[in-house]
């Protein structure tokens, strides 16, 4: 054991998350009192003193009103979202997108596609546990759209 700090008692309850979902959820993990952090969390840790302390990420933003008009704004996001997405496709190896058939990741794909100089790889995944939400077919219109190389998973609770 790499720390007798460290009880490993199973968490019944993460290892059915796992076998149900394929992943635990929240803070949940396979052991009892270990927990994972929450999204935007950071912990740091003070050897000298063995102590810990986790505090939230914070984004403190002015956030003001715009003397942009809607037409405006509209032309500035795009032209961000553009100039980000195709600064991401710099890469030594073939790129794939998760495609969920969501408006983000539909607007990935677009401007993903302008950009990029090979056929774009898509990914989306569709589960029998989603509650009946089921994108598959919006993710396959908008790889039609975009001419990606798609591919397309569905994951059955039993077969996880």
């Amino acid at each position: 054991m790499a720390s007798e700090r460290i009880n490993r008692i199973l968490n019944y309850q993460g290892l059915h998350e796992y076998l149900h979902f394929g992943s635990t959820l929240g803070e949940t993990t396979f052991y009892k009192g270990i927990y994972k952090l929450k999204p935007g969390s950071i912990m740091s840790f003070d050897i000298e003193h063995n102590k810990y302390n986790i505090n939230c990420f914070n984004l403190n933003y002015d956030i003001n009103d715009s003397s942009d008009s809607f037409d405006s704004a509209v032309e500035k996001i795009k032209y961000l979202l553009d100039k980000s997405v195709k600064s991401q496709l710099i890469s030594d190896v073939p790129v794939g997108i998760f495609l969920s058939g969501g408006i983000d990741s539909a607007a990935i794909t677009a401007f993903a596609s302008k950009h990029y100089s090979k056929k774009l790889k898509t990914y989306s995944a569709g589960f029998d546990f989603d509650k009946g939400v089921n994108e598959l077919p919006k993710a396959k219109y908008i790889s039609n759209s975009f001419d990606t190389d798609h591919c397309e998973m569905h994951i059955k609770g039993g077969d996880i």
